[in-house]
């Protein structure tokens, strides 16, 4: 594609963007699958299983330059040590490990037996990111098996870490928002309010990742938030589970259809609206990064930028008790 026709993909109404974007995705999940399916030959001969994508991938707003994370799901801790197998294999036939790994370069795993809350992200305690399975989706293996490990991220909301993942979702919120109110995260600027440029750089020195850590996460962690009061409130329904988007922008009208949020038609739209548009936003800063290979700064319109951070600033102040101005 070129330069020219990838401008006009960022010029693209919100509605037409959203809809290229689950075409992408799909095809991005018909490609994976595809890759991945001579390697879990094995694997099927050993045990159930599941494949599962998170991240952006799960919530289906990936952009080329994002990576594919590929977490492995097994029933029993016993059958976990083949993952690193199976990875190796994989290792050896592409030259590509297609996993993002842990820090010990293992692939990620998680069993449905396990002791540590599939909430907690690469089995660490101090990363609180439930959504990270519960807005996944299944590459390849037992249907069966991904359904129960969102049904455990579900319990675990209620269960004795309920406390502790519900105050972690909390202050990552609130630092969002914060991110969102002032355009730094952790003492880095992402963007600048006033001349209306996005800062993108993915050098860990310099690491700025625009409105990524400000107005999407703050929308999907309040989201997160929703699901969970919905959960305390109304209980667990298998039905809603399976039926759940991944999606970002579908959950914030499937919330609204199953009563766990009362915000009308119209403010539904904008929120949706909103939130496509940083999306739309964020991705234009990936692909100028892709494009260039190191740190960007991209512009932005300043009024469309107010009028969606209003909008994404009144849905959150409407539906949860955070209130921002």
């Amino acid at each position: 594609m070129r330069n020219r026709e990838l401008l006009d993909v960022y010029g693209m109404q919100l509605d037409e963007y959203s809809g290229l974007l689950t075409c992408v995705n799909e095809n991005y999940l018909r490609s994976t699958r595809r890759v991945l399916a001579p390697m879990c030959t094995e694997l099927d001969r050993l045990c159930p299983y599941s494949l599962i994508t998170v991240g952006s991938d799960g919530k289906k707003e990936r952009h080329p330059q994002s990576k594919t994370e590929i977490v492995y799901v097994f029933e029993k801790q016993e059958m976990a040590p083949r993952a690193q197998d199976i990875a190796q294999i994989f290792r050896r036939t592409t030259g590509n490990t297609y996993f993002y790994e842990t820090s010990e370069g293992q692939p990620m795993v998680v069993c449905l037996d396990q002791e540590t809350p599939l909430s907690y992200a690469f089995n660490n305690s101090s990363l609180v990111y439930p959504d990270r399975v519960l807005n996944s989706v299944l590459v390849l293996g037992d249907e069966n098996i991904h359904l129960k490990s969102r049904l455990k991220v579900l319990e675990e909301m209620i269960g004795p870490e309920s406390g502790k993942i519900r105050r972690e979702m909390r202050q990552q919120r609130n630092e969002y928002g914060k991110a969102c109110r002032t355009a730094t995260y952790r003492a880095v600027s992402l963007f600048d309010p006033d001349t209306g440029v996005q800062y993108y750089d993915e050098d860990r020195k310099s690491y700025a990742l625009g409105f990524k850590t400000s107005f999407l996460r703050l929308m999907q962690r309040t989201l997160d938030l929703l699901v969970n009061d919905g959960i305390k409130k109304y209980g667990i329904n298998i039905r809603q589970i399976k039926e759940m988007p991944t999606s970002t922008v579908d959950r914030i009208k499937y919330l609204q259809k199953i009563g766990w949020i009362e915000s009308g038609n119209q403010e539904v739209a904008a929120a949706q609206e909103s939130y496509l548009w940083f999306l739309r936003e964020y991705h234009k800063a990936q692909e100028a990064y892709k494009n260039r290979g190191s740190g960007v700064n991209v512009p932005y319109n300043l009024s469309e930028f107010h009028k969606h951070r209003l909008s994404m600033f009144g849905f959150v102040s409407e539906t949860t008790d955070y209130r921002l101005t």
